[in-house]
């Protein structure tokens, strides 16, 4: 039996089952079944812009109240927004949205009471109450009623991101944001201008395509802007939020992994409390190597920042993150949070901005390149074939001084290959002959 949820929730082409209205309202009807379980009558379900999510929020609501759950409808809010309402009012919720995906796509994310994702053991069960409603094996108990609560969302939102940093911390700074066209459009500008930033350049907001040569997809938009704005830092949002990339004052685009360390090492610096970062297995191998410099521990779990949140609680960590932007502050919410990030890294930065680029310079990543090679089907990658001929070959050859990652996406349908080596030109080199195999093997194409 296939499953639905990949690495983030569900997602796939908006109008195609399972997200359509018959799964949308199933996902309703299973996040209503998750709620009764805990004696809770009420669940919240928030959107991100997309032409596809009104509907699907509808549907989606409609499935819960069929079971007599009453629903609150966030409206337009980011994903941190739906996880910090379900943890302030003890409902599970959902969002609508594709995150990073391009505008076509959409998708649905749980959120439990606690404001944590849906652990990956209780998925199938999820699903399993998702399958009854396909197959019409429910009986409704009565129609929930249904409140209007954006306005409240949001306010909750803008306090619990301000609360994030001091009063008047980024008095005098000067950023650039890029919001994607998508579910925080409306709202960071003003949250970085009510904490006392300037923000003379703002990308993504208005009418636009979400994602679309915009967001933390396609920072280098935001980075040519910045190169003759003046201003001290960018920060590139994803279609709903969950996800940062900053920017410099010259218009470089910061790994992801450059600036986990380079917070972890602030935190080390002005925190007593120690304990280790988590990244997951696809970030460079450099970062170690960089933070044991400052005897920072680095310890690594699966993708995605449910389970940099799961092993960070396990752990008692801090802090954690991964190299796409996902970056997780254990004293604000379980999940990953784009603005409230961005905020704290301006305010990082606005302390002592000498520190924050040497912070910065001192993370020195191994040379690596990725691709997302198209795989519409996803066969077992061990198979033989001349592609595993030619991974088995790559890996031999990186065995001394190098790393091969090999995954299918959770969200997308690609195959990710991340190479580090000893120089970019060997690692380019090396993708491009797996890139060949694959097309070789398969005939996928390039992706989409």
């Amino acid at each position: 039996m296939s499953r639905w949820f990949g690495t983030d929730g569900i997602r796939g082409p908006a109008g195609a089952f399972p997200v359509d209205e018959l799964g949308a309202s199933a996902f309703g009807y299973a996040l209503a079944c998750l709620a009764h379980a805990q004696s809770i009558g009420r669940i919240a379900i928030a959107r991100d812009p997309r032409p596809s999510s009104p509907s699907l929020m509808a549907a989606l609501a409609q499935g819960a109240r069929t079971l007599g759950c009453d629903v609150d409808l966030l409206g337009i809010l980011p994903t941190p927004g739906a996880a910090l309402w379900a943890r302030r009012h003890g409902t599970p919720a959902a969002m609508v949205t594709a995150s990073h995906n391009p505008a076509p796509d959409n998708g649905f994310k749980c959120f439990t009471r606690a404001g944590t994702k849906l652990a990956a053991e209780d998925e199938a069960g999820f699903e399993a109450n998702m399958r009854d409603w396909v197959s019409g094996n429910v009986a409704e108990q009565g129609l929930g009623r249904v409140r209007e609560a954006d306005q409240d969302a949001r306010n909750l939102l803008l306090d619990h991101w301000l609360s994030g940093i001091p009063v008047g911390s980024l008095k005098g700074l000067c950023v650039a944001l890029d919001t994607a066209f998508g579910a925080a459009a409306a709202l960071v500008r003003g949250v970085f201008e009510e904490a006392g930033a300037k923000c003379p350049l703002v990308l993504g907001e208005g009418e636009g395509v979400i994602n679309s040569g915009v967001g933390a997809n396609n920072p280098q938009t935001l980075a040519k802007a910045m190169r003759e704005a003046g201003c001290d830092l960018g920060f590139c949002f994803d279609g709903d939020a969950d996800r940062c990339v900053l920017i410099s004052a010259e218009g470089n685009i910061i790994r992801g992994d450059q600036l986990i360390g380079a917070i972890a090492l602030h935190q080390d610096r002005v925190s007593s409390s120690k304990g280790p970062v988590i990244v997951t297995e696809q970030s460079n191998s450099g970062l170690d190597v960089s933070l044991a410099e400052a005897d920072i521990e680095v310890r690594r779990c699966g993708v995605g920042d449910r389970n940099v949140s799961t092993m960070m609680a396990e752990l008692g960590a801090g802090f954690g993150g991964e190299e796409s932007g996902h970056l997780v502050f254990a004293d604000q919410l379980p999940t990953g949070d784009g603005p409230g990030a961005a905020l704290r890294i301006a305010a990082m930065y606005a302390h002592d901005p000498k520190a924050w680029r040497e912070a910065i310079s001192s993370i020195h990543l191994r040379p690596s390149i990725s691709a997302a090679l198209a795989a519409p089907r996803k066969p077992p990658l061990d198979s033989d074939g001349v592609f595993a001929q030619q991974v088995a070959r790559v890996r031999e050859e990186l065995h001394n001084g190098g790393r091969l990652l090999l995954r299918y996406s959770g969200t997308e349908p690609v195959l990710r290959v991340t190479i580090e080596a000893d120089d970019t030109e060997r690692a380019q080199s090396l993708v491009g002959c797996l890139a060949d195999a694959w097309r070789m093997q398969t005939g996928f194409g390039e992706p989409g």
